[in-house]
């Protein structure tokens, strides 16, 4: 896991302005098509945002209370 994070680290730290404006087409997964700084934004609060449902559905499961509302 940690040679990911380093990786990946190391792969963001490299972007450039102009690679953060580069058009991607994801066309093939229904997004269509985006800027890398958009579709990296996306992942990441795509993925916290479900991780935090997640986390709530188990809570509640244990009798613990989930979101806060």
């Amino acid at each position: 896991a940690q040679a990911v994070y380093t990786a990946v680290d190391a792969y963001i730290g490299s972007l450039t302005e102009q690679d953060l404006d580069r058009e991607i087409d994801l066309t093939d997964s229904g997004l269509g098509k985006h800027t890398l700084n958009w579709a990296l934004h996306a992942i990441v609060i795509g993925h916290t945002h479900n991780m935090s449902g997640e986390i709530s559905a188990a809570k509640g499961l244990q009798g613990a209370q989930g979101y806060p509302f």
